[in-house]
């Protein structure tokens, strides 16, 4: 069966970019629904912003999602097959649920205004 088709790359390929912002002490492989999840685990040689910046581009051309989390030994840098498109934003549904926010207290604060005045 073809790697590439399925998703999975030899630990090697990975291993390797994971090796450019990282010191890997140990790797682990589990098969999690039929397919593997890679994990290094080591400490980082740069920052974790530009780690994740390098990794993250590199692990979603080979058709993985890189998850970069802190461990109590360390940092743990895994590779989950498939890759996570991030969803459009809808910032037309954001703008409408603001304005009817802003529409309704306005309404109930002027119906409870018409009861009891602050002014006496």
């Amino acid at each position: 069966m073809d790697e590439q088709a399925t998703g999975a790359l030899p630990t090697s390929n990975l291993r390797a970019i994971a090796a450019e912002v990282m010191t890997i002490t140990t790797t682990r492989s589990d098969e999690v629904g039929g397919r593997t999840v890679e994990s290094f685990h080591g400490t980082l040689t740069r920052d974790s912003q530009a780690a994740y910046a390098y990794v993250g581009p590199r692990f979603r051309e080979q058709g993985y999602t890189a998850l970069l989390r802190e461990e109590r030994q360390g940092v743990s840098l895994v590779a989950m097959p498939g890759v996570i498109e991030a969803a459009s934003s809808r910032l037309w549904l954001a703008v409408l649920l603001f304005a009817l926010t802003v529409v309704s207290t306005t309404f109930v604060g002027g119906l409870d205004g018409e009861r009891a005045s602050i002014w006496g």
